[in-house]
């Protein structure tokens, strides 16, 4: 998949893209149908790419007509990206007792959170 704005070129990661987000992701911070889901490298905050990426990855899923349903998920501590996700429509919805942890492959899933 290869998608274009004015600014950004949205694209799967390649090899070349290894020591940025091996930088990225080292750093100590947190991180955390289809989804959306974004990381951003601090020092690219606040310039509106994550507003502009998220538009357009909206745009494309839903002028797709095999897709039922498009979800996105925050942090509830991140304002910012809940805020984000209110301007692009999505609805607000909180489930309070579950989590993401990752499977034995490193890839996230939902579990019950911990009492």
């Amino acid at each position: 998949m290869l998608l274009q704005t004015d600014r950004l070129i949205l694209r799967n990661y390649t090899m070349d893209n290894v020591p940025a987000v091996q930088e990225y992701f080292s750093d100590g911070e947190d991180g955390a149908e289809y989804s959306i889901d974004y990381d951003f490298n601090p020092k690219f905050r606040h310039k509106g790419y994550a507003l502009e990426a998220a538009k357009e990855i909206v745009r494309y899923l839903t002028e797709n007509p095999n897709i039922k349903e498009i979800y996105a998920d925050c942090d509830e501590r991140n304002t910012a990206s809940a805020k984000l996700l209110e301007r692009l429509g999505f609805e607000l919805i909180r489930i309070a007792d579950w989590a993401y942890k990752d499977d034995a492959d490193g890839n996230p899933i939902m579990v019950k959170a911990a009492a």
